[in-house]
C-alpha cells in the first residue's frame, strides 16, 4: 500500500517534469511540433488530476474539492496501518485492482 501511495506521488512528480518540458516544445517554430507538445500537456494534466488534487489552494479546499487517488490511498493506508488486526489483503488488492479502471476516461 506504502509502494502504491509512493508510486503515485512519483508519477505526479515526473509528470511535472514532462510538462515542463513541453512546454519548451511548444513554443517552437513548428506547428505540428508545437500542436504535439500542447496536446500531449493536456492528455498528462488530465492524468495528474486524477492521481492528485491540483486544486487545492486554501485550507478548507480538500473539504470541498474531491479527493484524488493519492488521498485514497493514503486513506486506506492510514486506517490498515491504525488498525488492531492486520488488513484483509484480498480486499486491499481488490481495492488497488479497480483503481487503474476508475482512472480511465469515460
Amino acid at each position: 500500500m506504502r509502494d502504491k501511495l509512493s508510486d503515485t506521488n512519483d508519477a505526479v512528480i515526473r509528470i511535472r517534469e514532462l510538462r515542463k518540458q513541453l512546454d519548451d516544445y511548444a513554443k517552437r517554430d513548428s506547428k505540428k511540433v508545437a500542436d504535439a507538445a500542447k496536446a500531449l500537456n493536456q492528455k498528462l494534466t488530465e492524468v495528474e488530476e486524477a492521481l492528485y488534487q491540483t486544486k487545492n489552494r486554501a485550507s478548507e479546499d480538500p473539504l470541498k474539492l474531491p479527493h484524488k487517488l493519492n488521498n485514497k490511498l493514503a486513506h486506506v493506508l492510514g486506517v490498515v496501518q491504525s488498525s488492531d488486526k492486520s488488513a484483509d489483503a484480498a480486499i486491499v488488492h481488490g481495492l488497488l485492482k479497480t483503481w487503474p479502471r476508475r482512472l480511465t476516461p469515460s
